[in-house]
């Protein structure tokens, strides 16, 4: 490994020291909950569109 690289290990389940976990409970929140998709590459394209759709200012 690179001098310059340092690993930082994050506890098991502990979720909210994760960063990309707000982005998921995001996700799911505003474009997944509640919803029936008939195929995997439907919600694979609204995956997608909602990546698509997140803003660096919350």
């Amino acid at each position: 490994m690179p001098d310059n690289i340092e690993l930082f290990f994050i506890p098991p389940a502990t979720p909210e020291v994760n960063p990309i976990e707000r982005i998921w409970k995001e996700l799911k929140e505003k474009d997944f909950e509640n919803r029936f998709f008939h195929t995997f590459d439907k919600v694979a394209d609204q995956l997608c569109i909602s990546i698509n759709n997140l803003n660096s200012t919350g």
